[in-house]
């Protein structure tokens, strides 16, 4: 065999390198990625179940501030990755609902009208207690990246260890 050029003893190094850097890496199981994804899934609903304190005690102090921080931190949260990886025609217009109501919330903080906020509050709970009822309990398949499960797979069949 010939001589080795300098130009291919560096190809053969970085490639080396290379390599073990990636040999290096855990594989991850499919299984492990959809515990990760459930477990990231779980910690953005904690958020929401945050947010949502935060305006239930603004309404109980009464605290316009805090409710409009809370509402606020919910229309930010449906914008955020998470929220809008679930694909389906009644997740989407219940989500189109959830942030109308949640501006509505927070423009009824600017007026200082409590009972009014109050009275919304209450429909946004409703409104999330039936997105997750129906994708619970219909079974109803919904699109998370690259792949299509049932919703009775995830979160929703065991939305009371959030509680």
């Amino acid at each position: 065999m010939g001589q080795r050029t300098p130009a291919f003893r560096y190809i053969v190094m970085v490639a080396l390198l290379i390599g073990g850097t990636l040999a290096s890496r855990p594989i991850i199981t499919a299984e492990a990625a959809v515990a990760g994804r459930d477990a990231k899934i779980k910690s953005f609903m904690r958020q929401k179940l945050k947010a949502a304190d935060q305006i239930l005690e603004g309404i109980t102090t009464p605290n316009m501030p805090l409710i409009r921080k809370g509402a606020t931190a919910m229309i930010h949260m449906s914008k955020e990755a998470m929220w809008v990886s679930f694909k389906s025609p009644s997740y989407t217009q219940d989500s189109a609902d959830f942030v109308r109501t949640a501006e509505r919330l927070i423009e009824l903080t600017t007026k200082n009208d409590l009972e009014g906020a109050s009275h919304t509050y209450a429909q946004l709970t409703i409104q999330c207690a039936n997105c997750h009822r129906r994708l619970r309990d219909q079974g109803e398949r919904v699109v998370m990246g690259n792949g299509v499960r049932e919703a009775q797979g995830i979160l929703f069949a065991n939305s009371s260890s959030l509680h």
